[in-house]
């Protein structure tokens, strides 16, 4: 019931767990029917509309009227289904710090999933019930709408979560619509929700947050937007190797504000203008990733690529019509398992791996 009642939008999830919706909506808990057989299709009905509604597709389901706990008046249901592609923001795996651990970022929050503890629901066991030996859903800071946040949940502010970076100690920094902040790692999966947040988030940006401060730290959320709840929209985030945390933001809708680069030293932010510092030819940031040799590699959304070293200043351009197939970059990706490091690039035009970096 409390997951149907969520799927519905009835019951908002919990503080740590998120919600876009604080105020939900009336609606009956129970199932209603002449007959546990109609009451069973009116459930099924139920839940396919309500994973509609988030944007996702229903591949199978089934009812069993007749289960275990039928005497007690339960109806089950057994469904399968996928969420719309948009709602799969970044995926991040981590191959050393915790090798084979896959991190999600979506539009509500960031899963932990264990790919080799994958099983599929037994026969007659609660399908939602074998996730936990592979899935902990979900986590992320966040804000509300220009005010603190508070018990009630309401207005909260959360979402997007494109922004995805491990730390060297194995911690998960992360980068959404309108905050940003660390997950701290814990090796018990089922803890990964269930603690409190203090023992979740090693630091959680923008919640309390009353405004802009000059070059101080005043818990802005990232970035210094005018007011808690405001949107900042990072698109990426990546751990360079001084250990510095730079958060790049872009466009995801038209209104957006890119707000450029910002840099957590662990203490305070420091802010870039990808024009003038990083030598781009637009503001609108669509990824970023960290070099080795301690360079960023800043990603246009129509302007091809960038590499720039933040501590001299250098910069080299790469645009299409040379090894770019395009100048509309979708995403980067690093892969350190190989040597050298191969730089993979996503363009409207086609993919390419760059195995030779500029």
């Amino acid at each position: 019931a409390d997951l149907l009642a969520q799927l519905e939008g009835r019951k908002p999830t919990a503080a740590l767990q998120g919600t876009l919706n604080g105020d939900a909506p009336a609606g009956s808990p129970f199932l209603e029917g002449p007959t546990v057989t109609v009451a069973g299709a009116a459930l099924l009905q139920r839940v396919a509309d309500a994973v509609t509604r988030v944007g996702g597709n229903v591949l199978s389901s089934q009812v069993d009227v007749q289960g275990v706990q039928a005497k007690d008046g339960f109806v089950n249901v057994l469904a399968s289904y996928e969420l719309d592609h948009a709602a799969l923001q970044r995926l991040l795996y981590d191959h050393s710090l915790h090798p084979h651990e896959l991190y999600v970022g979506t539009n509500h929050g960031v899963d932990r999933v264990l790919p080799d503890k994958y099983r599929p629901p037994n026969q007659g066991e609660w399908f939602l019930a074998a996730t936990h030996d592979w899935l902990a859903d979900h986590l992320h800071p966040q804000v509300c709408y220009h005010r603190a946040c508070d018990s009630s949940e309401s207005n909260l502010r959360l979402g997007d979560w494109k922004g995805l970076a491990l730390s060297t100690d194995g911690n998960l920094w992360v980068g959404g619509r309108w905050t940003g902040g660390q997950i701290r790692w814990t090796s018990d999966l089922g803890r990964w929700v269930n603690r409190p947040g203090n023992e979740i988030f090693s630091v959680a940006f923008g919640d309390p947050y009353k405004g802009p401060c000059g070059s101080a730290f005043c818990n802005q959320p990232v970035f210094m937007v005018p007011a808690e709840g405001d949107v900042i929209s990072v698109q990426a985030v990546a751990v360079a190797t001084d250990g510095r945390v730079w958060f790049a933001s872009g466009r995801t809708t038209s209104s957006d504000v890119s707000r450029g680069l910002a840099a957590w030293d662990g203490k305070s932010f420091r802010y870039f203008d990808p024009q003038k510092d990083a030598g781009m030819a637009e503001s609108d940031i669509r990824d970023m990733v960290a070099l080795p040799d301690g360079r960023l590699v800043l990603a246009g959304a129509n302007t091809g690529l960038v590499f720039w070293n933040p501590q001299t200043g250098a910069r080299t351009a790469l645009r299409a019509g040379g090894d770019l197939p395009d100048d509309h970059v979708f995403r980067l990706k690093l892969d350190r398992m190989v040597d050298p490091p191969t730089l993979y690039v996503a363009t409207y035009g086609g993919a390419l791996a760059l195995r030779k970096l500029p």
